[in-house]
């Protein structure tokens, strides 16, 4: 393994923010991580999750909220190859206004994805407008599967043979 040496955007990463959640009621859920770095059970976790640009890390340790940052960093760096000091052409990878608004930052609560989500809790929950657009989606998708439901139903038990069994 290479010598653990500062990213150079540590310090902003590391910067104390102001952190803003939404005032919702929160949803009980689970939360988890599906590549824990432990081997039997009794050492504590660390580990990455990457979807698209959003990494989210969770870190037990004090030790290992610093191994996993220096981690996220370093191989960002390494997948994305970090601009030279001299060389203005493209953005950086890593966003320095994000890290200045606190996204690098280690906290139980976090807005990942849209979603409010505190881990001390295991709660999670989306700002009003966004649940209430969930909501009608779903209420939607459920009428139409009854329609479904009700027509597939309609196909296997004929009118003739409903009649015939039916009592009459």
């Amino acid at each position: 393994m290479q010598s653990m040496s500062p990213h150079p955007l540590k310090a902003i990463a590391d910067a104390p923010q102001q952190v803003t959640l939404f005032t919702a009621q929160p949803t009980k859920t689970t939360l988890g991580c599906t590549t824990p770095w432990h081997r039997n059970g009794t050492e504590p976790l660390a580990c990455l999750d990457v979807y698209v640009d959003n990494i989210i890390g969770l870190a037990q340790t004090e030790w290992l909220q610093h191994v996993t940052h220096w981690l996220a960093l370093h191989n960002i760096d390494l997948m994305f190859q970090a601009n030279h000091t001299d060389e203005i052409t493209r953005k950086q990878p890593i966003s320095e206004s994000k890290l200045l608004k606190g996204d690098a930052q280690w906290s139980t609560t976090k807005t990942l994805l849209s979603w409010d989500v505190d881990a001390t809790n295991g709660t999670m929950w989306l700002p009003a407008h966004q649940t209430q657009c969930l909501q009608s989606i779903l209420h939607d998708t459920l009428a139409k599967w009854h329609q479904v439901a009700s027509v597939t139903q309609n196909m296997v038990s004929p009118a003739g043979e409903t009649a015939q069994h039916g009592g009459h």
